[in-house]
């Protein structure tokens, strides 16, 4: 705030014995917004930092305050039955639901991949992109230039690329 409000008025400072122009707005009481006080920016610097909104306001007061701000002073209302359509998983993928039955159980991952699952310590259900985010994080931890001469590393990396491979074709064909 280092520029002067253009819709100040043409007076002075409203700060007693102070002759700089008035170019800085701040309420007058925290309940009401009827009138303000003009200050220069050395004085609204100094009202500011003394200004406390919830002076005088119990802890209950405090809270609904808080919670009416956070949504914009807006009413609010709980979710509806619908909200579970945002929680799935798939949500980004399946964007107008054409794929999903929401009123189906969740089941268990397909017998086809499920040890692969396991191999990549995935859960199922998973999207692509949860998919490729721990593929990513295994194969850099595993890859044969990060572990050279490890065996084991090496061994587990291709397993984790068969895994990957096998998740992502049955991903792509459901």
């Amino acid at each position: 705030m280092s520029s002067p409000d253009p819709q100040a008025p043409d007076a002075l400072c409203d700060a007693s014995n102070c002759t700089e122009p008035a170019g800085y707005k701040a309420p007058k009481s925290q309940t009401s917004q009827e009138g303000y006080y003009w200050f220069c920016l050395k004085h609204i610097r100094q009202y500011n930092s003394k200004w406390n909104f919830f002076k005088g306001m119990d802890p209950e007061e405090i809270q609904k305050e808080e919670h009416a701000s956070f949504y914009w002073n807006r009413p609010t209302w709980k979710p509806s039955l619908n909200a579970k359509v945002f929680s799935n998983p798939h949500f980004k993928e399946d964007i107008l639901n054409f794929k999903t039955d929401f009123t189906a159980p969740k089941e268990a991952p397909p017998q086809i991949i499920s040890n692969d699952l396991k191999k990549l310590n995935l859960h199922w259900p998973l999207t692509k992109s949860e998919l490729q985010k721990q593929y990513r994080l295994l194969a850099k931890k595993y890859h044969p230039d990060v572990n050279p001469n490890d065996k084991i590393a090496e061994k587990y990396f291709k397993e984790i690329n068969e895994a990957y491979q096998k998740i992502k074709n049955f991903l792509e064909k459901n």
